[in-house]
Protein backbone atom coordinates (compact mmCIF):
# COMPACT_ATOMS: atom_id res chain seq x y z
CA UNK A 1 0.00 0.00 0.00
CA UNK A 2 1.76 3.68 -0.71
CA UNK A 3 0.54 6.82 -1.96
CA UNK A 4 2.30 9.18 -3.97
CA UNK A 5 1.81 12.81 -4.72
CA UNK A 6 2.21 14.55 -7.52
CA UNK A 7 2.05 18.39 -8.92
CA UNK A 8 1.29 18.52 -12.51
CA UNK A 9 0.56 15.67 -14.77
CA UNK A 10 0.33 12.35 -13.84
CA UNK A 11 2.42 11.38 -16.87
CA UNK A 12 5.38 13.26 -15.24
CA UNK A 13 5.16 11.54 -12.10
CA UNK A 14 4.49 8.17 -13.95
CA UNK A 15 8.27 7.52 -13.80
CA UNK A 16 8.89 7.47 -9.88
CA UNK A 17 6.26 4.56 -9.28
CA UNK A 18 6.13 2.82 -12.23
CA UNK A 19 8.62 -0.32 -11.75
CA UNK A 20 8.09 -1.96 -15.31
CA UNK A 21 9.79 -5.12 -14.14
CA UNK A 22 6.87 -5.65 -11.99
CA UNK A 23 3.64 -7.17 -13.73
CA UNK A 24 1.45 -4.17 -13.70
CA UNK A 25 -1.95 -3.12 -14.30
CA UNK A 26 -2.28 0.91 -14.98
CA UNK A 27 -5.04 2.31 -14.21
CA UNK A 28 -5.72 5.63 -15.60
CA UNK A 29 -8.51 8.58 -14.55
CA UNK A 30 -11.26 8.65 -16.13
CA UNK A 31 -11.57 11.28 -18.99
CA UNK A 32 -13.96 14.05 -17.13
CA UNK A 33 -11.80 13.64 -14.12
CA UNK A 34 -9.23 16.78 -13.45
CA UNK A 35 -6.54 14.42 -13.72
CA UNK A 36 -6.96 13.81 -16.78
CA UNK A 37 -4.63 16.42 -18.55
CA UNK A 38 -5.22 14.93 -22.07
CA UNK A 39 -7.27 12.08 -24.09
CA UNK A 40 -7.26 8.93 -23.20
CA UNK A 41 -5.53 7.49 -25.99
CA UNK A 42 -2.79 9.96 -26.01
CA UNK A 43 -2.59 9.06 -22.24
CA UNK A 44 -1.63 5.20 -23.29
CA UNK A 45 0.85 6.99 -25.89
CA UNK A 46 2.32 9.02 -23.07
CA UNK A 47 3.15 6.19 -21.02
CA UNK A 48 4.53 4.22 -23.69
CA UNK A 49 7.32 6.61 -24.27
CA UNK A 50 7.64 6.63 -20.35
CA UNK A 51 8.28 2.16 -20.46
CA UNK A 52 10.59 2.85 -23.94
CA UNK A 53 9.96 2.69 -27.61
CA UNK A 54 7.41 1.20 -29.69
CA UNK A 55 8.13 -1.97 -31.39
CA UNK A 56 5.02 -3.32 -32.95
CA UNK A 57 1.68 -4.26 -31.94
CA UNK A 58 1.30 -8.24 -33.25
CA UNK A 59 -1.87 -8.47 -35.17
CA UNK A 60 -3.04 -11.47 -34.55
CA UNK A 61 -3.51 -10.99 -30.51
CA UNK A 62 -3.57 -7.02 -30.56
CA UNK A 63 -0.63 -7.07 -27.60
CA UNK A 64 2.13 -4.51 -28.38
CA UNK A 65 5.86 -4.91 -28.03
CA UNK A 66 7.88 -1.63 -26.43
CA UNK A 67 11.49 -2.02 -25.81
CA UNK A 68 12.33 -0.75 -22.79
CA UNK A 69 15.15 1.19 -22.07
CA UNK A 70 17.39 -1.13 -20.26
CA UNK A 71 17.00 -3.47 -23.88
CA UNK A 72 14.14 -5.36 -21.87
CA UNK A 73 10.95 -6.50 -24.35
CA UNK A 74 7.63 -5.58 -22.72
CA UNK A 75 4.39 -6.76 -23.73
CA UNK A 76 1.74 -4.28 -22.94
CA UNK A 77 -2.42 -4.56 -23.62
CA UNK A 78 -3.97 -1.60 -24.11
CA UNK A 79 -7.73 -1.66 -22.94
CA UNK A 80 -8.33 2.27 -22.96
CA UNK A 81 -8.56 1.96 -27.24
CA UNK A 82 -12.13 1.19 -28.21
CA UNK A 83 -11.72 2.35 -31.58
CA UNK A 84 -11.64 -1.05 -33.23
CA UNK A 85 -13.85 -3.87 -31.65
CA UNK A 86 -11.88 -6.55 -33.74
CA UNK A 87 -8.94 -5.42 -31.57
CA UNK A 88 -10.31 -5.15 -28.51
CA UNK A 89 -11.46 -8.80 -29.03
CA UNK A 90 -7.85 -10.13 -30.03
CA UNK A 91 -6.86 -9.16 -26.38
CA UNK A 92 -9.17 -10.17 -24.56
CA UNK A 93 -8.95 -13.58 -26.07
CA UNK A 94 -5.03 -13.51 -25.32
CA UNK A 95 -5.69 -12.21 -21.76
CA UNK A 96 -7.97 -15.05 -21.03
CA UNK A 97 -5.65 -17.58 -22.34
CA UNK A 98 -2.21 -16.41 -20.56
CA UNK A 99 -0.21 -19.63 -19.26
CA UNK A 100 3.02 -18.21 -18.30
CA UNK A 101 4.90 -15.24 -16.46
CA UNK A 102 6.52 -14.19 -19.11
CA UNK A 103 3.02 -14.10 -21.34
CA UNK A 104 2.37 -10.54 -20.46
CA UNK A 105 3.95 -7.65 -18.91
CA UNK A 106 1.71 -4.33 -18.26
CA UNK A 107 -1.77 -3.86 -19.10
CA UNK A 108 -3.17 0.03 -19.45
CA UNK A 109 -6.67 0.09 -18.63
CA UNK A 110 -9.30 3.10 -18.10
CA UNK A 111 -11.78 1.20 -15.60
CA UNK A 112 -11.19 -1.68 -13.30
CA UNK A 113 -10.03 -4.25 -15.76
CA UNK A 114 -13.42 -6.03 -16.00
CA UNK A 115 -12.62 -7.59 -19.29
CA UNK A 116 -13.40 -11.21 -18.19
CA UNK A 117 -9.82 -12.00 -17.44
CA UNK A 118 -8.02 -13.55 -15.06
CA UNK A 119 -3.98 -12.51 -14.58
CA UNK A 120 -2.78 -14.03 -11.17
CA UNK A 121 1.04 -12.81 -11.70
CA UNK A 122 0.43 -9.11 -11.90
CA UNK A 123 2.16 -7.56 -8.42
CA UNK A 124 1.34 -4.37 -9.04
CA UNK A 125 -1.64 -1.95 -9.10
CA UNK A 126 -1.11 1.84 -10.39
CA UNK A 127 -4.27 3.73 -9.77
CA UNK A 128 -4.73 7.33 -10.65
CA UNK A 129 -6.60 9.39 -8.46
CA UNK A 130 -9.57 7.79 -7.16
CA UNK A 131 -12.56 5.22 -7.49
CA UNK A 132 -15.65 5.69 -5.38
CA UNK A 133 -17.02 2.25 -5.87
CA UNK A 134 -16.42 -0.26 -2.84
CA UNK A 135 -16.93 -3.34 -5.55
CA UNK A 136 -14.77 -1.36 -8.22
CA UNK A 137 -12.29 -1.15 -5.07
CA UNK A 138 -12.72 -5.05 -4.55
CA UNK A 139 -11.70 -5.47 -7.82
CA UNK A 140 -9.15 -3.14 -8.31
CA UNK A 141 -6.82 -5.09 -5.47
CA UNK A 142 -8.17 -8.27 -6.21
CA UNK A 143 -6.46 -8.40 -9.42
CA UNK A 144 -3.10 -7.71 -7.18
CA UNK A 145 -3.64 -10.65 -4.71
CA UNK A 146 -4.22 -13.60 -6.87
CA UNK A 147 -1.90 -16.33 -5.74
CA UNK A 148 0.15 -17.81 -7.76
CA UNK A 149 3.56 -20.17 -7.78
CA UNK A 150 6.59 -17.64 -7.48
CA UNK A 151 4.82 -14.34 -6.42
CA UNK A 152 6.24 -13.40 -3.75
CA UNK A 153 5.29 -9.61 -3.91
CA UNK A 154 1.22 -8.38 -4.22
CA UNK A 155 1.30 -3.91 -4.06
CA UNK A 156 -1.11 -1.04 -4.48
CA UNK A 157 -0.07 2.66 -5.43
CA UNK A 158 -2.31 5.41 -5.34
CA UNK A 159 -1.08 8.34 -7.47
CA UNK A 160 -3.05 11.49 -6.07
CA UNK A 161 -2.84 15.04 -7.23
CA UNK A 162 -1.53 17.53 -4.69
CA UNK A 163 -3.02 20.77 -5.09
CA UNK A 164 -0.84 24.26 -4.86
CA UNK A 165 -2.02 25.88 -2.00
CA UNK A 166 -1.71 29.04 -3.59
CA UNK A 167 -4.36 27.91 -6.12
CA UNK A 168 -7.76 30.07 -6.20
CA UNK A 169 -9.64 26.81 -6.37
CA UNK A 170 -7.62 24.79 -4.05
CA UNK A 171 -11.27 23.83 -2.38
CA UNK A 172 -11.60 21.68 -5.30
CA UNK A 173 -8.62 20.38 -5.05
CA UNK A 174 -8.40 19.38 -1.35
CA UNK A 175 -11.70 17.55 -2.26
CA UNK A 176 -10.20 15.58 -4.52
CA UNK A 177 -7.66 14.66 -2.27
CA UNK A 178 -9.57 13.10 -0.28
CA UNK A 179 -11.16 11.65 -2.00
CA UNK A 180 -8.12 9.88 -3.60
CA UNK A 181 -7.01 8.65 0.13
CA UNK A 182 -10.67 7.68 0.58
CA UNK A 183 -9.64 4.79 -2.12
CA UNK A 184 -6.68 4.24 0.10
CA UNK A 185 -8.81 3.49 2.97
CA UNK A 186 -11.00 1.31 1.26
CA UNK A 187 -8.07 -0.42 -0.36
CA UNK A 188 -6.69 -0.96 3.79
CA UNK A 189 -10.34 -2.29 4.40
CA UNK A 190 -10.13 -4.64 1.43
CA UNK A 191 -6.40 -5.86 2.35
CA UNK A 192 -7.56 -6.07 6.02
CA UNK A 193 -7.29 -9.77 7.46
CA UNK A 194 -10.27 -11.38 7.15
CA UNK A 195 -12.87 -10.77 9.83
CA UNK A 196 -16.12 -12.75 11.18
CA UNK A 197 -18.39 -12.09 13.50
CA UNK A 198 -20.13 -14.94 15.53
CA UNK A 199 -22.62 -14.80 18.15
CA UNK A 200 -21.66 -16.22 21.74
CA UNK A 201 -24.59 -18.23 21.79
CA UNK A 202 -23.92 -20.25 18.64
CA UNK A 203 -20.64 -21.29 20.02
CA UNK A 204 -20.09 -24.64 21.77
CA UNK A 205 -19.14 -23.86 25.34
CA UNK A 206 -15.66 -25.34 24.97
CA UNK A 207 -15.15 -23.89 21.55
CA UNK A 208 -12.43 -21.08 21.28
CA UNK A 209 -12.59 -18.73 18.80
CA UNK A 210 -11.09 -18.76 15.32
CA UNK A 211 -8.34 -16.09 14.65
CA UNK A 212 -10.28 -14.06 13.03
CA UNK A 213 -13.22 -13.95 14.91
CA UNK A 214 -15.20 -11.24 16.45
CA UNK A 215 -17.51 -12.69 19.47
CA UNK A 216 -20.87 -10.63 19.97
CA UNK A 217 -22.07 -11.49 23.33
CA UNK A 218 -25.29 -12.17 23.08
CA UNK A 219 -26.04 -13.07 26.75
CA UNK A 220 -27.97 -10.20 27.95
CA UNK A 221 -28.90 -8.58 24.50
CA UNK A 222 -29.63 -11.18 21.89
CA UNK A 223 -28.35 -10.19 18.12
CA UNK A 224 -30.53 -11.51 15.30
CA UNK A 225 -29.04 -13.79 12.52
CA UNK A 226 -29.74 -10.81 10.28
CA UNK A 227 -27.31 -8.37 12.40
CA UNK A 228 -24.69 -11.28 11.96
CA UNK A 229 -25.33 -11.58 8.47
CA UNK A 230 -25.31 -7.74 7.67
CA UNK A 231 -22.00 -7.54 9.75
CA UNK A 232 -20.35 -10.27 7.23
CA UNK A 233 -21.33 -9.35 4.11
CA UNK A 234 -21.93 -5.67 4.24
CA UNK A 235 -20.13 -4.22 6.85
CA UNK A 236 -16.93 -3.01 4.18
CA UNK A 237 -19.62 -1.35 2.12
CA UNK A 238 -20.81 0.66 5.34
CA UNK A 239 -17.48 1.91 6.41
CA UNK A 240 -17.28 2.74 2.10
CA UNK A 241 -20.27 5.10 2.82
CA UNK A 242 -18.83 6.85 5.92
CA UNK A 243 -15.27 7.44 4.51
CA UNK A 244 -16.77 8.63 0.99
CA UNK A 245 -18.64 11.27 2.34
CA UNK A 246 -16.35 14.47 1.98
CA UNK A 247 -18.50 16.08 5.14
CA UNK A 248 -17.73 12.86 7.30
CA UNK A 249 -13.98 13.53 6.07
CA UNK A 250 -14.05 17.03 6.98
CA UNK A 251 -14.92 16.41 10.43
CA UNK A 252 -12.56 13.70 10.79
CA UNK A 253 -8.95 15.41 9.95
CA UNK A 254 -10.11 18.35 12.45
CA UNK A 255 -7.61 17.79 15.13
CA UNK A 256 -10.36 18.92 17.68
CA UNK A 257 -13.02 16.88 16.78
CA UNK A 258 -13.69 13.84 18.59
CA UNK A 259 -13.98 10.77 16.72
CA UNK A 260 -17.04 9.90 18.80
CA UNK A 261 -18.56 12.90 17.85
CA UNK A 262 -19.04 11.86 13.87
CA UNK A 263 -19.55 7.58 15.44
CA UNK A 264 -22.01 8.59 17.10
CA UNK A 265 -23.77 10.32 14.47
CA UNK A 266 -22.73 9.72 10.96
CA UNK A 267 -22.63 6.21 10.53
CA UNK A 268 -26.25 5.44 12.89
CA UNK A 269 -27.90 7.42 9.79
CA UNK A 270 -26.39 5.38 7.56
CA UNK A 271 -27.26 2.37 9.11
CA UNK A 272 -30.79 3.76 9.66
CA UNK A 273 -31.27 4.53 6.46
CA UNK A 274 -30.12 1.16 4.49
CA UNK A 275 -31.82 -0.92 7.04
CA UNK A 276 -35.09 1.16 8.76
CA UNK A 277 -36.69 -2.57 9.23
CA UNK A 278 -34.45 -3.33 12.16
CA UNK A 279 -35.28 -2.03 15.24
CA UNK A 280 -32.94 0.58 17.52
CA UNK A 281 -31.06 -2.17 19.13
CA UNK A 282 -30.22 -4.15 16.07
CA UNK A 283 -29.30 -1.02 14.21
CA UNK A 284 -26.75 -0.31 17.41
CA UNK A 285 -25.25 -3.54 17.27
CA UNK A 286 -24.83 -3.13 12.83
CA UNK A 287 -22.85 0.48 14.35
CA UNK A 288 -20.70 -0.77 16.93
CA UNK A 289 -19.80 -4.03 14.87
CA UNK A 290 -18.80 -2.21 12.44
CA UNK A 291 -16.72 0.58 14.31
CA UNK A 292 -15.11 -3.06 15.79
CA UNK A 293 -14.26 -3.92 12.32
CA UNK A 294 -12.37 -0.17 11.95
CA UNK A 295 -10.24 -0.76 15.25
CA UNK A 296 -9.49 -4.17 14.00
CA UNK A 297 -8.10 -2.95 10.85
CA UNK A 298 -6.37 -0.28 12.20
CA UNK A 299 -4.46 -2.36 14.31
CA UNK A 300 -3.95 -4.65 11.70
CA UNK A 301 -6.00 -7.58 12.82
CA UNK A 302 -6.78 -10.01 15.78
CA UNK A 303 -3.42 -11.51 16.87
CA UNK A 304 -2.84 -14.64 19.12
CA UNK A 305 -0.55 -14.33 22.45
CA UNK A 306 1.74 -16.05 20.64
CA UNK A 307 2.54 -13.70 18.21
CA UNK A 308 2.91 -10.37 20.17
CA UNK A 309 6.12 -8.89 20.71
CA UNK A 310 8.08 -9.45 23.39
CA UNK A 311 7.89 -5.99 24.73
CA UNK A 312 4.18 -5.46 24.02
CA UNK A 313 2.20 -3.17 26.24
CA UNK A 314 -1.16 -4.68 26.96
CA UNK A 315 -3.70 -2.35 28.79
CA UNK A 316 -5.05 -3.50 31.80
CA UNK A 317 -2.97 -6.63 31.83
CA UNK A 318 -4.60 -9.11 34.26
CA UNK A 319 -2.73 -11.62 36.41
CA UNK A 320 -3.56 -14.90 37.60
CA UNK A 321 -2.71 -17.59 39.93
CA UNK A 322 -3.46 -21.21 39.50
CA UNK A 323 -5.97 -23.32 41.34
CA UNK A 324 -6.32 -27.16 40.49
CA UNK A 325 -7.88 -27.14 37.28
CA UNK A 326 -8.66 -23.65 36.79
CA UNK A 327 -7.26 -19.85 36.89
CA UNK A 328 -8.18 -17.19 39.34
CA UNK A 329 -7.67 -13.06 38.79
CA UNK A 330 -5.16 -12.49 41.67
CA UNK A 331 -7.48 -8.73 42.01
CA UNK A 332 -10.52 -11.02 42.45
CA UNK A 333 -7.96 -13.34 45.22
CA UNK A 334 -7.33 -10.13 47.02
CA UNK A 335 -11.02 -9.20 47.40
CA UNK A 336 -11.89 -12.64 48.71
CA UNK A 337 -9.07 -12.39 51.21
CA UNK A 338 -6.74 -14.98 50.06
CA UNK A 339 -3.34 -13.91 49.43
CA UNK A 340 -1.04 -15.64 47.06
CA UNK A 341 2.83 -15.40 45.79
CA UNK A 342 4.05 -12.88 43.42
CA UNK A 343 6.28 -15.79 41.94
CA UNK A 344 3.37 -17.80 41.44
CA UNK A 345 1.47 -15.28 39.21
CA UNK A 346 1.22 -15.93 35.51
CA UNK A 347 0.42 -13.31 32.73
CA UNK A 348 -2.28 -12.80 30.39
CA UNK A 349 -0.40 -13.51 27.69
CA UNK A 350 1.42 -16.55 29.24
CA UNK A 351 -2.30 -18.61 30.10
CA UNK A 352 -1.74 -21.82 28.29
CA UNK A 353 -4.17 -22.78 25.36
CA UNK A 354 -7.73 -23.25 26.28
CA UNK A 355 -7.26 -22.21 30.13
CA UNK A 356 -9.90 -22.10 32.46
CA UNK A 357 -10.72 -19.08 34.39
CA UNK A 358 -13.00 -19.18 37.52
CA UNK A 359 -14.42 -16.56 39.16
CA UNK A 360 -14.55 -16.88 43.04
CA UNK A 361 -17.72 -14.81 43.48
CA UNK A 362 -20.34 -16.73 40.96
CA UNK A 363 -18.31 -19.68 40.33
CA UNK A 364 -18.81 -19.34 36.80
CA UNK A 365 -15.86 -20.75 34.12
CA UNK A 366 -14.90 -19.63 30.67
CA UNK A 367 -12.23 -19.90 28.62
CA UNK A 368 -9.70 -17.28 28.41
CA UNK A 369 -9.33 -15.54 25.18
CA UNK A 370 -5.94 -14.78 24.37
CA UNK A 371 -6.39 -12.51 21.53
CA UNK A 372 -5.38 -9.31 20.75
CA UNK A 373 -5.68 -6.35 19.01
CA UNK A 374 -3.30 -3.19 18.70
CA UNK A 375 -4.75 0.14 19.79
CA UNK A 376 -2.35 3.19 19.26
CA UNK A 377 1.10 1.74 20.78
CA UNK A 378 -0.74 -0.56 22.96
CA UNK A 379 -2.51 -3.83 23.02
CA UNK A 380 -5.64 -4.69 24.22
CA UNK A 381 -7.74 -7.99 25.06
CA UNK A 382 -10.26 -8.74 22.71
CA UNK A 383 -12.89 -9.06 25.24
CA UNK A 384 -12.06 -6.02 26.94
CA UNK A 385 -12.67 -3.95 23.42
CA UNK A 386 -15.07 -1.57 25.15
CA UNK A 387 -17.94 0.69 23.31
CA UNK A 388 -16.06 3.98 24.42
CA UNK A 389 -12.95 2.58 22.62
CA UNK A 390 -14.30 1.22 19.66
CA UNK A 391 -16.39 5.03 19.28
CA UNK A 392 -13.15 6.92 19.26
CA UNK A 393 -12.04 5.12 16.22
CA UNK A 394 -10.90 7.62 13.18
CA UNK A 395 -10.81 5.80 10.11
CA UNK A 396 -8.36 8.97 8.43
CA UNK A 397 -6.27 9.05 11.60
CA UNK A 398 -3.48 7.25 9.31
CA UNK A 399 -4.49 8.62 6.33
CA UNK A 400 -4.10 11.94 7.96
CA UNK A 401 -0.80 11.19 9.11
CA UNK A 402 0.50 10.37 5.38
CA UNK A 403 -0.65 13.25 4.35
CA UNK A 404 0.48 15.48 6.69
CA UNK A 405 4.01 13.89 6.32
CA UNK A 406 4.03 14.49 2.69
CA UNK A 407 2.75 17.39 1.77
CA UNK A 408 4.32 21.26 2.85
CA UNK A 409 3.33 23.43 4.89
CA UNK A 410 1.33 26.04 2.69
CA UNK A 411 -0.87 23.31 1.66
CA UNK A 412 -1.38 21.66 5.04
CA UNK A 413 -2.55 24.80 6.29
CA UNK A 414 -4.65 25.27 3.49
CA UNK A 415 -6.25 21.67 4.22
CA UNK A 416 -7.07 22.57 7.61
CA UNK A 417 -8.76 25.66 6.58
CA UNK A 418 -10.88 23.89 3.77
CA UNK A 419 -12.02 21.99 6.47
CA UNK A 420 -12.79 24.26 9.04
CA UNK A 421 -14.88 26.58 6.34
CA UNK A 422 -17.91 25.12 7.77
CA UNK A 423 -17.28 26.72 11.03
CA UNK A 424 -17.15 30.13 9.64
CA UNK A 425 -20.08 32.63 10.27
CA UNK A 426 -20.51 34.32 7.61
CA UNK A 427 -22.55 36.15 5.11
CA UNK A 428 -21.99 37.15 1.80
CA UNK A 429 -22.68 40.78 2.93
CA UNK A 430 -20.42 40.78 5.64
CA UNK A 431 -17.15 39.17 3.48
CA UNK A 432 -17.87 41.66 0.72
CA UNK A 433 -17.67 44.92 3.76
CA UNK A 434 -14.53 42.74 4.82
CA UNK A 435 -12.92 42.52 1.33
CA UNK A 436 -11.75 46.29 0.81
CA UNK A 437 -9.82 45.77 4.09
CA UNK A 438 -8.18 42.63 2.97
CA UNK A 439 -6.86 43.99 -0.01
CA UNK A 440 -5.42 46.95 2.04
CA UNK A 441 -3.81 44.39 4.41
CA UNK A 442 -1.98 42.52 1.55
CA UNK A 443 -0.49 45.71 0.51
CA UNK A 444 0.48 47.02 3.63
CA UNK A 445 1.77 43.87 5.21
CA UNK A 446 2.80 41.74 2.30
CA UNK A 447 1.00 39.00 3.57
CA UNK A 448 -2.82 37.01 3.62
CA UNK A 449 -4.60 37.83 7.19
CA UNK A 450 -3.94 35.21 9.48
CA UNK A 451 -7.40 33.21 10.72
CA UNK A 452 -5.20 31.70 14.20
CA UNK A 453 -4.18 35.87 14.56
CA UNK A 454 -4.74 37.30 17.65
CA UNK A 455 -5.61 40.58 16.38
CA UNK A 456 -9.42 40.22 16.38
CA UNK A 457 -9.67 41.96 13.02
CA UNK A 458 -6.96 40.76 11.32
CA UNK A 459 -8.62 37.17 12.48
CA UNK A 460 -11.90 38.22 10.96
CA UNK A 461 -10.46 39.32 7.33
CA UNK A 462 -8.75 35.71 7.29
CA UNK A 463 -12.00 33.93 7.91
CA UNK A 464 -13.17 36.43 5.17
CA UNK A 465 -10.78 35.20 3.15
CA UNK A 466 -11.43 31.35 3.46
CA UNK A 467 -14.96 32.33 3.28
CA UNK A 468 -14.34 33.90 -0.44
CA UNK A 469 -12.47 31.52 -1.36
CA UNK A 470 -14.79 28.38 -0.53
CA UNK A 471 -17.79 30.29 -2.03
CA UNK A 472 -15.58 31.19 -5.68
CA UNK A 473 -14.79 27.50 -5.06
CA UNK A 474 -18.04 26.20 -5.17
CA UNK A 475 -19.21 28.08 -8.27
CA UNK A 476 -16.42 27.16 -10.17
CA UNK A 477 -17.56 23.61 -9.26
CA UNK A 478 -20.72 24.27 -10.00
CA UNK A 479 -19.95 25.50 -13.62
CA UNK A 480 -17.91 23.13 -14.25
CA UNK A 481 -20.13 20.52 -13.47
CA UNK A 482 -22.86 21.98 -15.59
CA UNK A 483 -20.50 22.97 -18.37
CA UNK A 484 -19.84 18.95 -18.56
CA UNK A 485 -23.17 18.10 -17.88
CA UNK A 486 -24.51 19.70 -21.14
CA UNK A 487 -21.35 18.93 -23.34
CA UNK A 488 -22.65 14.77 -23.09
Amino acid sequence: MGYHFYQGRYLDALVEVLDSSKKTIIHIPNVNSGEATVDKYSAVDHIMDKLGDFVEKDRETGIITVKAHDGRLLKLADLVDDRKTSDRSLIQAYLRNIKSRDDMDIIVALGMAKEGFDWPYCEHVLTIGYRSSMTEVVQIIGRATRDCEGKTHAQFTNLIAQPDAADEDVKVSVNNLLKAITLSLLMEQVLAPNITFRRRSDMRPDEQPNPGDVIIDDTTLPASKKVVDILNKDSDDLIAALVQDTQNAKRYIQEDTPASAINETALPKIVACRYPELSVEEQDQIVQGTLTKMVVTQGGGIKDCKDLPDNALIEGEKTYIRQGDFFVDTVKLQEAGQSYSVEETVRERDLPDNAKIKNLQTGEVKTADNRFIKVGEKFINVDRLNVDLIREVNPFRDAYEVLSKNVDAPLLKAIQDYVQADRIQMTEDEAAMLWPRINEFVRTNNRMPDKDSDDPLEKRMGEALIYIRNKKAERMARAEYVAKRYAR
